[in-house]
């Protein structure tokens, strides 16, 4: 201890710069530094978890503060999920809109979907009449279907009855386009491979989800997309609402998981928001997969971060909360001691984890090696052309084992000098 204060202060006295003291100091107390970012990161973590957001690991963090295209689902996430049965149309004459009600609550009442909620909620609210049928089988993405009275029976999308079922809905269309119209959405219920009914309903946009995607805004967010298996006209008029980016319309599961592929190799660091057990495959290929508290355990396993109250503003408070972590622990510093250091390293601690190399040790960016290795390092430094700051060419100079990182560029040439490093022989 006195020789290090004993350097600080003759660096002082040579420099007069008080901060060039505070990195001498700053490299004596890499152990605090290197207790400083996991004490900060489960700390975030214990604050997410009372605050109603649960983090799957540290690493959920970084990526979250990384994002810079978040993508939503619609039904669940951006609106409420709570539907409400609006019309109930019967197309058979021997069953009424209370019957085709009764019968797709019957087999609806095994799905755990918003859509079967409502149709079930719906049904109990009225006669609550139950059809006896047999097993029923879960298609993703589409729907449900089962066998009753020796008939097949099938509820869900007009995609599944269309092109599945092979169920002609012609006759019907003047029906079909009023509720689109009407920003209703449709759901379908076919009866021994004819079109029994379809049932209305419509889903309310969340109080605050207009606000939550405008902070995200505010935090630098480029982009902002909404995937949807909707219909098209509910799916535009939504977008248009809320100002969004894009959206894509009428989407199977695997269509979103190709999206959200596609918008990565253009380079996105993207972000998806869903609830639904349909959301699983974009969720678990995102760069960050978020599940609402509502969600299919399905999505709620998959997903990276996962909340635990049904508030979407939280999506938005804890993108800027990790930001705001991941932005003082790359000081290398607390908040007490930020603006003496702010000179240093500016990089990620996934970044600077990449330099550990087997003669040193990177702790936010400061290179700690061999002491017989400062003078080669400065010679293969110059040899290669690399960039080093004044700053840096200084401490090589004074013999110091201390290297900071501060600008893109030196992160780049510290990745050089810890490759070059590798090929060393060890100590």
């Amino acid at each position: 201890m006195p020789w290090i204060l004993g350097l600080a202060g003759s660096t002082w006295l040579v420099s007069r710069n008080w901060k060039r003291a505070a990195a001498v100091l700053q490299a004596d107390y890499a152990c605090a530094l290197k207790l400083s970012t996991p004490v900060a990161f489960k700390s975030a973590m214990y604050t997410a978890g009372r605050d109603g957001v649960l983090f799957k690991g540290g690493d959920a963090l970084e990526r979250l503060s990384q994002a810079d295209t978040f993508v939503f689902d619609k039904t669940g996430t951006l609106t409420t999920g709570t539907l409400v049965v609006t019309d109930v149309l019967a197309f058979d004459p021997e069953f009424d809109p209370t019957d085709v009600l009764d019968l797709a609550a019957s087999v609806e009442e095994h799905y755990f979907h918003p859509l079967a909620h409502a149709v079930v909620e719906a049904a109990r609210r009225h006669s609550n009449r139950h059809f006896p049928h047999e097993e029923v089988d879960f298609i993703a993405a589409h729907g449900v279907a089962s066998v009753i009275r020796g008939e097949r029976v099938v509820v869900g999308s007009r995609h599944f009855l269309e092109e599945h079922e092979s169920i002609d809905m012609g006759a019907h269309e003047e029906d079909i386009e009023r509720l689109q119209a009407e920003g209703k959405t449709p759901l379908y219920i076919g009866l021994g491979g004819r079109l029994l009914g379809i049932i209305a309903l419509k889903d309310s946009l969340r109080a605050n989800t207009a606000q939550t995607l405008k902070r995200l805004r505010t935090l630098g967010v480029k982009r902002i997309l909404m995937l949807t298996g909707d219909h098209e006209v509910r799916a535009a008029e939504l977008a248009r609402d809320l100002g969004l980016d894009a959206y894509h319309a009428q989407l199977m599961p695997e269509d979103k998981a190709r999206i959200l592929h596609e918008l990565t190799e253009s380079g996105a660091k993207i972000a998806f928001v869903g609830d639904g057990m349909n959301d699983a495959p974009a969720l678990a290929g995102a760069h960050v997969g978020i599940a609402m508290q509502r969600g299919a355990d399905l999505a709620r396993l998959t997903s990276d971060i996962a909340l635990l109250e049904d508030d979407i503003a939280r999506v938005a408070d804890w993108a800027h909360g990790a930001g705001a972590l991941l932005a003082v622990d790359n000081c290398f510093c607390s908040p007490a001691v930020q603006q003496p250091l702010n000179f240093g390293a500016d990089l990620s601690i996934q970044s600077a984890t990449k330099f550990i190399d087997g003669h040193g040790r990177v702790l936010g960016g400061i290179v700690c090696g061999r002491e017989d290795l400062i003078k080669q390092i400065g010679l293969y430094v110059n040899s290669a052309g690399l960039s080093l700051s004044p700053f840096n060419a200084w401490l090589l100079l004074s013999g110091t084992e201390t290297i900071f990182v501060r600008t893109q560029q030196q992160a780049a040439s510290a990745q050089k000098i810890a490759e070059w490093l590798k090929k060393q022989p060890a100590p």
